[in-house]
């Protein structure tokens, strides 16, 4: 099986093609899953916490004593930071493509896991609480410490075991705001996600260059409208020049053609002679 980084763009663009995630089989058929992720060494501190605790109580219940202050500290502490590491929980929601035989892919191992702990958890429980040991009672056999001890090896049985079969599984390996690393995918699937890569390339390839040619055209009918509207500016000038050189000729031949008035005709007579 293959890893696999999926991102949100995959999911909202539709690359994901039609072949089982797990089987790779060509299907249509969808499943919604709700992958959740936590830090690798959260679940590791929690149980190893939970055990470091039953162990001391089991220890000093069967020779009598109370545990110390140390026994608690101990545990308590890993169970604190246990409790941090579970606040950088996240989760991620896709539509896998996944044959319908395949639907219960994840249905039995988290079952194994919620019966097989509660019930260890039970038996932990009722054995503290029964123990005859930890009651102050003395008998011959101590049916509530032998339960406590079943379940505390049971817890860790169930963990061992649900650990590998999730191996097995589709699981989330990391989570991010934008993709998860995805775990137990099968060849085919990766293939078939890299052809569709190859083919959203090529689309986004094309999109560009129809819109550098767009854009260039766009340029080129700027430019084609500019250049009369800059060779009429130029030539304006020249146009009011010429029509002020026609209005004074205008004027210059009007001059020319009027009659003479009274200054031209002769000098005047003065009075006459007395």
């Amino acid at each position: 099986m293959a890893t696999i980084r999926i991102t949100r763009y995959e999911i909202e663009q539709n690359l994901l093609p039609a072949v089982c995630v797990f089987t790779g089989e060509p299907t249509t058929d969808t499943v919604r899953h709700l992958f959740r992720w936590m830090p690798h060494w959260v679940p590791f501190v929690l149980l190893g916490s939970t055990l470091l605790l039953m162990f001391f109580r089991m220890v000093f219940a069967g020779v009598g004593m109370d545990p110390p202050c140390i026994a608690y500290a101990l545990p308590g502490l890993g169970m604190v930071f246990g409790t941090v590491g579970l606040a950088g929980r996240k989760a991620f929601v896709i539509d896998l493509p996944l044959v319908s035989r395949e639907s219960l892919h994840w249905f039995w191992p988290r079952a194994f896991e919620t019966v097989g702990g509660m019930t260890c958890i039970a038996a932990l429980i009722l054995g503290s609480t029964n123990s005859d040991a930890i009651n102050g009672l003395k008998s011959d056999f101590d049916y509530g410490l032998m339960a406590e001890r079943a379940g505390a090896v049971g817890f860790v049985a169930v963990g061992i075991v649900a650990y590998f079969w999730r191996g097995k599984t589709l699981r989330a390996l990391e989570i991010t705001d934008t993709d998860m690393i995805l775990a137990g995918v099968h060849p085919n699937f990766v293939a078939a996600l890299q052809e569709e890569w190859a083919k959203e390339i090529e689309r986004r390839k094309s999109r560009t260059a129809a819109h550098r040619e767009w854009r260039e055209e766009r340029e080129e009918g700027r430019r084609a409208r500019r250049v009369p509207q800059r060779t009429e500016e130029a030539s304006t000038p020249e146009s009011d020049l010429d029509v002020e050189k026609f209005l004074l000729q205008c004027a210059a031949d009007e001059l020319e053609e009027a009659p003479p008035g009274p200054e031209t005709r002769g000098s005047p007579q003065g009075p006459p002679a007395p």
